[in-house]
């Protein structure tokens, strides 16, 4: 009796290649599908045991391994259809539910203030210590110095900033973006300190990790929804 290899079977390459040719004629039914699918890998697989030398049967674990491979291999593919599609319901979850900002106020950080005449401009500093003087200077577009405000003393924490839209001589100043620079002194010694700006969320984008969601803020800029410190109601 002739033994019957298990990779160079004549009647198991016959196989393989009618169920090639079958698969190329149906190439629009397949798309998308493994090219050897559950039903035809357990016709091989019952092909090669009835062919198999009697006395050289398959071993059990080599049978267990074929087995192991293409179900790893099919389960890897269902895996990542079903991650895909579970990313894109996420993605389209999350701009939903992003866009529920849009038209409310945002603070994150930056040193743009965008004031509108009829409404204060809103801006905050966090300060890790208490100081001894807290100076606040506003700057036009063009680097202008427009306003100063000493505020004096403060504690450890949050420290709000409100700007009138005014100048030094009390006059109105138009509206458009200004530029904060606030320094806080301790003993004699004065260092910079980072604003933190109110901005109106005007647009929700999807950023290029898929998962991170951009803001358009209203003279701020583009901010990552990991920036924003605070959300609130536009005038709050």
């Amino acid at each position: 009796m002739s033994t019957v290899d298990q990779i160079t079977n004549p009647y198991l390459q016959s196989m393989q290649w009618q169920q090639t040719a079958a698969s190329s004629t149906q190439a629009s039914e397949a798309a998308g599908n493994q090219a050897l699918g559950q039903e035809e890998f357990l016709e091989l697989m019952t092909a090669q045991l009835e062919n198999q030398d009697p006395f050289k049967p398959m071993e059990n674990a080599d049978f267990i391994g074929q087995m192991a491979q293409f179900g790893t291999v099919s389960g890897i593919g269902d895996l990542k259809d079903s991650f895909a599609s579970f990313s894109d319901t996420m993605k389209s979850q999350m701009l939903v539910e992003a866009s529920n900002i849009v038209g409310k106020s945002v603070l994150t950080q930056g040193d743009t203030l965008a004031f509108t005449p009829g409404s204060d401009a809103q801006a905050m500093v966090k300060l890790a210590s208490n100081i001894d003087s807290l100076v606040v200077n506003v700057q036009s577009e063009t680097g202008a110095l427009v306003r100063t405000m000493r505020m004096g003393a403060q504690s450890e924490g949050d420290v709000n900033i409100t700007w009138n839209g005014e100048n030094d001589d009390g006059e109105a100043m138009p509206a458009g973006n200004y530029t904060l620079t606030v320094t806080g002194t301790l003993r004699g010694e004065t260092q910079g300190l980072s604003p933190y700006v109110y901005g109106e969320v005007e647009s929700v984008s999807m950023g290029t990790s898929n998962t991170d969601m951009v803001l358009n803020v209203a003279g701020v800029g583009s901010k990552s929804m990991e920036d924003v410190v605070e959300i609130a109601k536009v005038g709050s």
